[in-house]
């Protein structure tokens, strides 16, 4: 009902919307000056906000990357040989290297050399099968920590066990081969040296691997033996050389970290046992100790390496008339390791690890499962590394190990080894994927001039953006002619209108 429908007033002739609306004019125009002032605090909140955000991102983006070392101390680096690819951190010093590829880094690899045409159930002559596969080696690992307690990188640990242990990288006072004795210097310059025999002890460890224990000695006259050059040095590589040498017979390596882990490790090579290794406190063994304990003690106690036991999983499948080879494919694929099999085309099922390295192996273990001895005996799987070392667990015991190999390579002189084929040494990141054979490359780093003034002129450009950004908010005009439009301006105007007015409204 209208206002002219009150009881009192119809009839009257007046018209009392009209004079409703007008009384309350004042009113509407108080709430709209309100609503305009509301309006143009959101638009200031807004305009600063926006500046704000602008003035963030260039503090926190621009301003920190260009403060970063590897955009003003960038470099580059090119390498000799196309199949050698070089890229070189801010951290690299500007220098030339030579690197050699002594062998690259492979995954482990069994290949199927029969082709199988009898179905799944009828090469296993059961209704199921069971095994268990193994992707990673047991290993023990001694690792170097600093007085700050963090791992020491690659260079530091060499040249620490090289200085700590050989004094200097060993010093052989004199070699009596007639009284099979040698004098050892301990301390660089000591001229009293130690006199050992040549079966005293230097230094030992005892290997166990899975309940056996193995007692490993490196005499001095095993040291002696192995001195390098005319100044008799003892290398890190050397010692390497010498302790594998004694642990051939057990099935176990010892390698040093390439991967700035700063470790020793010790990896089970023969089957799936865990490991674990002990340095005794004997001889030299003592600097070791002092070295990776970061301690000068006279007696410290001997050393344990960290243990990790290998990754394995059981793997059960039901098999049927209608279960295939790839469904036994599918089968290991979702076991959760990183063993991945294939059955191609021509009927042959492989068996591979996905990561490369020594470490990242095949290791499969049937337990007393005929059924899945006979499937695993009927596909010939073949080591890669070596194609006439053909699984069969008929003349095998139930558990076999088949393992990828570690990159190894000499860089400026040292050997280092990594699980893959990218290295990093000294700042520069060595990628020898596509090397097939010994291949010696020269690698330049040098200051990479172009990127600096690159990263300086996108600076520049940057700051003046921001500048002339703010220069021009800071000098607008504000123009006092349009307001904040009311709602009922705004019904009597277009979009177009609207965006136009509260463009000029917004200055």
């Amino acid at each position: 009902m209208g206002v002219n429908g009150i009881y009192g007033l119809s009839g009257s002739g007046l018209d009392i919307e009209s004079m409703v609306k007008v009384g309350m004019m004042s009113k509407q125009n108080e709430y709209d000056k309100m609503q305009q002032t509301y309006t143009l605090n959101e638009w200031k909140k807004e305009a600063y906000l926006d500046v704000y955000d602008k003035i963030q991102t260039y503090s926190s983006s621009t301003l920190s990357t260009f403060k970063l070392q590897s955009n003003m101390n960038a470099r580059t680096a090119t390498s000799s040989v196309a199949q050698i690819t070089a890229t070189a951190t801010s951290a690299a010093p500007t220098m030339t290297h030579t690197l050699k590829v002594n062998q690259t880094a492979t995954n482990a690899y069994l290949v199927g050399t029969e082709s199988l045409t009898d179905s799944l159930q009828t090469t296993a002559g059961a209704n199921s099968i069971s095994f268990t596969l193994f992707d990673k080696s047991a290993y023990a690992v001694f690792e170097g920590k600093n007085s700050n307690s963090q791992k020491l990188d690659d260079d530091m640990l060499n040249e620490a066990f090289i200085k700590s242990l050989y004094s200097s990288a060993v010093s052989i006072k004199e070699v009596d081969t007639d009284s099979q004795t040698i004098s050892v210097n301990l301390d660089d310059g000591n001229v009293n040296g130690t006199n050992g025999s040549w079966t005293d002890t230097a230094i030992s460890f005892n290997v166990k691997i899975g309940s056996t224990g193995n007692n490993v000695n490196i005499t001095y006259g095993d040291i002696a033996k192995a001195l390098t050059g005319p100044a008799y040095k003892f290398e890190f590589s050397d010692f390497l050389k010498l302790i594998n040498s004694k642990m051939d017979n057990i099935g176990v390596e010892a390698s040093y970290s390439g991967a700035g882990k700063g470790s020793l490790t010790f990896t089970n090579t023969k089957d799936s046992a865990n490991i674990n290794v002990t340095l005794q406190n004997d001889g030299l063994g003592r600097d070791l100790i002092n070295l990776l304990n970061n301690t000068d003690a006279q007696t410290p106690s001997s050393l344990n390496a960290t243990s990790s036991s290998t990754s394995s999983v059981t793997t059960d499948l039901t098999v049927t008339a209608s279960t295939t080879y790839n469904d036994l494919a599918k089968a290991i694929n979702n076991a959760g390791t990183n063993i991945r099999a294939t059955f191609d085309a021509t009927n042959k099922f492989s068996i591979y690890n996905k990561d490369s390295g020594e470490s990242n192996i095949v290791g499969i273990d049937i337990g007393s499962d005929n059924g899945a001895k006979n499937i695993f005996n009927a596909m010939g799987l073949a080591n890669s590394q070596n194609s006439s070392d053909i699984l069969n667990f008929d003349t095998d015991t139930s558990s076999a190990v088949y393992s990828g190999t570690n990159a190894k390579v000499t860089i400026d002189g040292v050997e280092l080894t990594n699980a893959t084929n990218k290295i990093t040494d000294k700042g520069v990141i060595y990628d020898i994927t596509n090397v097939t054979s010994e291949t010696t490359a020269t690698v330049n780093v040098n200051q990479d001039v172009d990127k600096i003034v690159d990263n300086v002129k996108s600076f520049v450009e940057s700051y003046n953006t921001l500048l002339s950004d703010l220069y021009k908010m800071y000098n607008e005009q504000q123009n006092s002619s349009y307001k904040p439009l009311t709602d009922a301006q705004k019904n009597e105007m277009t979009d177009e209108q609207i965006e136009k007015w509260e463009k000029k409204a917004k200055s």
